[in-house]
């Protein structure tokens, strides 16, 4: 068993924040239904109970404790004693799009005790912001536990997975990754696609993406210091690669977290 620091879902979301999300509370009242098309929409349920009706299938009951992540157009009713907290990215690059690749249409979970919103300053749009974020790494943590598992204990895949997280900036190929479960290039090739949903070295660029994006929120990091610590020899590849994976180059998401581009 590898020793832990696999997590998937952790890595596609070291790079989300929400900013100026769309997030209400809506609370006792008569009951309503309205519609949502934004690339992914969050429900928690702290009281009562809520029916989601993803287009085109049957409608689902949220009962108090669950949240609902959903990335197609759907709609939400709700019953006159549900409350209920929604929040929606605005935009696809808010969220990464091989985050929103991996998810299904929907999915529930128990992740949302009522105490975890109560009291909260809704009013704050920055409260709101990380109330959302918080939402979302909980329920996709706790949607993602099964396969985190089973990635960890597999004799193939394992030490691959230690390996990468471990040491993210060595030059790996295939040859070197196989090397590391002691199998053929094709045995990795194979059994890290029926596991983990993608090949080893698509695996590795898209952990080496996501940590960059975490590395270049830190105020004293800069372009090429991170390019180095994700496996890059120089800015240019690094910033080619950065954009083709969250949209838009690094100057541009350090500016977008206040920082200066260097």
């Amino acid at each position: 068993m590898v020793s832990g620091t696999f997590d998937r879902v952790d890595d596609l979301l070291r790079g989300i924040r929400a900013n100026g999300a769309r997030v209400c509370r809506v609370d006792p009242g008569p009951p309503g239904s309205w519609g949502g098309a934004a690339p992914l929409t969050v429900y928690a349920v702290l009281d009562g109970t809520a029916r989601l009706t993803p287009d085109g299938e049957a409608p689902i009951t949220l009962k108090a404790g669950e949240v609902a992540v959903v990335r197609h157009p759907h709609t939400m009713a709700h019953e006159a004693p549900a409350v209920l907290f929604a929040g929606a990215y605005r935009i696809s690059a808010d969220v990464g799009r091989r985050l929103l690749d991996s998810l299904p249409r929907h999915l529930v979970v128990p992740a949302a005790p009522p105490a975890l919103l109560a009291g909260e300053d809704l009013d704050d749009a920055l409260v709101r912001d990380r109330l959302l974020d918080l939402l979302l790494v909980r329920a996709l943590r706790t949607w993602d536990q099964p396969a985190r598992d089973a990635a960890r204990d597999d004799p193939v895949v394992g030490p691959v997975l230690e390996a990468v997280h471990a040491e993210p900036s060595r030059p790996w190929t295939s040859a070197s990754l196989a090397a590391e479960a002691s199998v053929s290039r094709a045995t990795l090739y194979r059994r890290f696609k029926a596991v983990v949903g993608e090949a080893p070295l698509s695996y590795l660029a898209g952990r080496r993406m996501a940590l960059a994006a975490e590395l270049l929120r830190d105020p004293g990091a800069t372009v090429d210091s991170v390019a180095r610590k994700v496996g890059y020899t120089n800015a240019f590849a690094f910033s080619t690669a950065f954009r083709r994976a969250h949209g838009r180059p690094p100057s541009a998401w350090r500016a977008e977290a206040g920082l200066r581009a260097t």
